[in-house]
């Protein structure tokens, strides 16, 4: 689907989103994997939303979250 888009817009996407997480994966799995996806060149940042902070607060440990301070 990133690879779509990309065809689609003609660029690498600076960030891509999560609105949600899957409810049968982990925060770390989904986390870990936006990361090698990321140093692949598949976009340039990720970010996510509807997240407890408690879970941004971990992922963020994983991987920079986009726009986390």
């Amino acid at each position: 689907m990133i690879k779509h888009a990309t065809d689609l817009i003609g660029k690498v996407p600076e960030v891509y989103s999560l609105a949600r997480l899957p409810p049968d994966l982990g925060f770390e799995e989904v986390f870990k994997n936006m990361k090698v996806l990321m140093e692949e060149g598949l976009f340039g940042a990720f970010g996510a939303s509807e997240m407890k902070r408690e879970s941004l607060e971990k992922a963020h440990k994983v991987s920079r979250v986009a726009g986390w301070i």
